[in-house]
């Protein structure tokens, strides 16, 4: 399908830098003729592999799958780690060249490869456009229910991950909203992964100005932390203050300074203390004033209060800062 398609990206995210042009020159030049995508000379190449016994095949409906000879998999692997940014171009343009038209079949087996190029390879490496590409053959599995996988959750919240960096809220949104919803029901709204989806989707709503919705999910986030972890846990916490912001955002001061207090004293009464980090074995210990989750938190009130116009209370609550 690629190479039927000369290799070009169907997705144009962004531009791609002159030199890639040459990737797509050898991929041509391997896997085409003159005339373009050749079928005979595709096989003839594989027959080729077959008699030096460097590759076999299987057949399954009107699809041939190669498989690499274990030592020609040892010697690519070493070959690939001393020069293999042309090669990991070369695989990455391809599997994002797959994706135009739906086929879940064919997605169904590169969605395994997808998942190895990016455990193989610094996937911030990759271009825009290909992880596009990914994400959309990743999306036509996920319309299909028996095809949605652990793997293929975690390689859209890498992709989700990856784009976000670039800003691109439109399609970060949509890659959080499917991870969210196959969470919730596969893993269930309290499982610590449900939790941060919703929390990264809430702050795709919070970039754009979004604040109802992401209110909702932030008050969604709380209300799970809350039951998880009981009030007075730094990760309750901190979804307080997240909240507390987006009222600040909407012009709801009075509430957002009653999160904050409520917060603040929170911090003050679990200072000295260690408690569970979500995300591992280990333990979160909390330093009091100085810890700088409540320095934010401490900011953010001095800032609420000179909103307000309380210019009193923001003096003293800035004082805190200095002890």
């Amino acid at each position: 399908m690629a190479s039927e398609t000369r290799f070009w990206d169907p997705f144009n995210c962004s531009e791609r830098p002159e030199e890639h042009e040459k990737i797509i020159i050898r991929l041509i030049s391997l896997l085409c003729t003159n005339e373009g995508w050749d079928e005979l000379h595709t096989h003839d190449m594989i027959q080729t592999l077959r008699s030096f016994s460097l590759i076999s095949t299987t057949s399954v409906e009107d699809s041939v799958f190669l498989h690499l000879h274990p030592l020609v998999q040892a010697w690519a692997r070493d070959k690939v780690l001393s020069t293999g940014q042309d090669y990991h171009a070369m695989a990455a343009q391809t599997l994002s060249a797959c994706y135009f038209e739906d086929n879940t079949r064919l997605y169904r087996h590169l969605a395994s490869h997808i998942g190895e190029m990016l455990y193989a390879i610094n996937g911030y490496s990759l271009h825009a456009n290909e992880k596009m590409g990914f994400a959309q053959v990743l999306f036509q599995l996920e319309d299909t229910p028996k095809e949605v996988t652990k793997d293929t959750l975690w390689i859209t919240e890498w992709l989700a991950t990856a784009i976000h960096s670039q800003g691109r809220w439109n399609e970060v949104e949509k890659l959080e909203e499917v991870i969210l919803e196959k969470r919730r029901v596969t893993l269930g709204k309290q499982h610590p992964d449900t939790i941060r989806t919703a929390e990264n989707l809430a702050s795709v709503y919070r970039a754009q100005r979004r604040w109802s919705e992401a209110e909702k999910l932030e008050l969604d986030v709380l209300e799970q932390r809350e039951v998880i972890f009981g009030k007075q846990h730094p990760e309750t916490l901190r979804a307080v203050g997240n909240l507390a912001c987006i009222y600040r955002r909407q012009g709801r001061l009075s509430e957002a300074e009653k999160l904050e207090v409520e917060a603040l004293e929170q911090w003050k009464t679990i200072a000295g203390t260690e408690h569970p980090d979500p995300c591992s074995k280990s333990s979160i210990k909390i330093t009091g004033l100085h810890h700088p989750e409540t320095k934010a938190n401490v900011r953010r009130l001095v800032a609420l209060y000179e909103e307000l116009g309380q210019g009193d209370k923001a003096q003293e609550v800035a004082q805190l800062l200095r002890l």
